[in-house]
């Protein structure tokens, strides 16, 4: 059984300890955080980082190797025996989300809105998927083979929603649908095959499984990078008046990506114990279904020119609630078991 790791109000602790336990525990969203600060006020010294295309694609390329290269090729075959439940959750991931991003842009201006219907668009992240599922109990192989089904069908699904959401009179809102089907084929899936045949080398597979926690920080780090990239990409549109927003549409964004992710989060669970999955599919079913990646999103809205805001506050508000209704279901189910 794995550790609790909630922290608890315990009498002698000193006051520095909680702090570093803290920071030890959120370091990636205070990075977060700060970085997009960076970005955006600094963003015309940073300028020449948003028009290299080479370098975020060789970010995100890397990035996804790195995150992909601990999956177990074991793992895989584990939920292949039973996919239906994996299935089932990359329907909602695919298809749920997107039309519900859809719906809720039309409250929004362009801008955002695209950046609201990409960030619902992209596939599920490698990165939480699986631990979220796992500290709340479920069945974490299914949350697994959920990441690998909706990255590797990425480079269709989300030019099709893309294409489908975007196209108007306006010909700035149209997209190069070839290219971005080559591009993501390129950079997401490419380098989730690559990762699982070097798997393959027994060295390679026992280096990797070893070193989870290093691979998963080089993996922010340059999801962090990536952040910076979109975050003076943002800035500079500012500054340019080409796009702005109050703080009131700001609010209306985090609204929609709290509504959109609870809504998939609690359909999956409660649907799929409608079908008669098992409590820890239901619990993979919610989660996995309702995630969404933020290197791909943050890549795609900056590679389209429409706004980050969007997929970074997906990607925080998912952190946050998925921890407090995984670490409820964990502890009803211990409850249960007493």
């Amino acid at each position: 059984m794995e550790p609790d790791t909630r922290l608890q109000p315990l009498a002698g602790i000193q006051p520095k300890s909680l702090v570093k336990a803290f920071l030890r525990q959120q370091w990636f969203l205070i990075c977060l955080a700060s970085m997009l600060v960076v970005g955006f006020f600094f963003s015309r010294s940073l300028a020449i980082l948003t028009e290299w295309a080479a370098l975020r694609n060789a970010i995100l390329f890397s990035v996804l190797f790195v995150m992909a290269l601990p999956v177990a090729t074991e793992e895989i075959g584990r939920a292949l025996r039973s996919p239906w439940a994996a299935l089932y959750a990359s329907l909602i991931n695919i298809a749920f989300l997107p039309m519900t991003a859809w719906a809720f842009s039309f409250s929004m201006d362009q801008f955002l809105g695209d950046g609201l219907v990409i960030a619902a668009a992209v596939p599920c992240t490698l990165a939480s998927a699986a631990v979220w599922t796992r500290r709340a109990g479920g069945n974490d192989s299914v949350a697994i083979f959920v990441t690998l089904i909706t990255n590797a069908l990425c480079f269709l699904i989300t030019p099709f929603w893309l294409w489908l959401t975007m196209k108007g009179e306006n010909t700035s809102t149209t997209i190069d649908v070839q290219a971005l089907i080559l591009k993501l084929g390129l950079l997401v899936v490419l380098p989730m095959v690559l990762a699982q045949i070097a798997r393959q080398f027994r060295t390679v597979g026992s280096w990797s499984t070893r070193n989870k926690v290093p691979l998963s920080t080089l993996a922010q780090i340059g999801i962090l990078t990536m952040v910076t990239i979109g975050a003076a990409k943002m800035g500079n549109k500012f500054a340019e008046g080409e796009a702005s927003f109050s703080f009131g549409e700001v609010a209306v964004v985090l609204f929609a990506v709290n509504a959109i992710h609870l809504s998939a989060l609690f359909f999956g669970f409660w649907t799929a114990k409608a079908l008669g999955f098992g409590r820890k599919e239901q619990i993979a079913i919610g989660i996995a279904g309702s995630q969404k990646t933020l290197m791909v999103g943050l890549n795609t809205a900056v590679e389209i020119n429409r706004s980050i805001l969007p997929m970074l506050l997906f990607h925080i508000c998912q952190l946050v609630f998925d921890t407090i209704i995984a670490d409820r279901w964990k502890k009803k189910d211990l409850g249960n078991t007493d």
